[in-house]
């Protein structure tokens, strides 16, 4: 029981085993992981809220996950719901077609939306635009995949 919680020598948590089979703190992989569940939760609230995206938080989960636990970025690979996109990014480095055109359409919108209702200041306004443009060029820049 206790050999299923130990995975190629690390634990969620952050602990890992040393050389002489104790368990070890790693506070690096404890703050991987505490990241990655972060990204890991706002990924599962883009899923259900059309504003927020979830493509993103769950690549930087995975590569977070990837760092502090091997046994949940394998879970995450191998989930119904975010496994094919990540083993899509993680084989090819690409997006899907699809995938890049619902990006580009909800982050344009959401900052449509932000600049016309809820934001005053122009500069603010700038901010927004300039990180749009720089997330939608990284975007178009990815492979894009089948």
């Amino acid at each position: 029981m206790a050999e299923d919680c130990i995975d190629e020598g690390t634990r969620a948590s952050g602990t890992e085993v040393g050389a002489t089979g104790r368990v070890s703190f790693s506070p690096r992989r404890a703050l991987y992981a505490l990241l990655g569940s972060i990204f890991l939760g706002l990924a599962f609230l883009g899923a259900v809220m059309p504003i927020l995206p979830t493509t993103p938080f769950v690549l930087v989960a995975a590569s977070l996950f990837a760092r502090s636990s091997p046994r949940v970025h394998r879970r995450l690979l191998e989930s119904r719901l975010f496994g094919p996109t990540l083993r899509r990014w993680e084989e090819t480095g690409g997006i899907s077609a699809r995938a890049k055109v619902m990006a580009l359409l909800l982050l344009w919108g959401a900052i449509a939306l932000s600049c016309t209702l809820a934001v005053e200041s122009w500069p603010v306004r700038g901010v927004l635009i300039a990180c749009a443009v720089a997330v939608s060029l990284y975007i178009l820049n990815r492979p894009t995949v089948p």
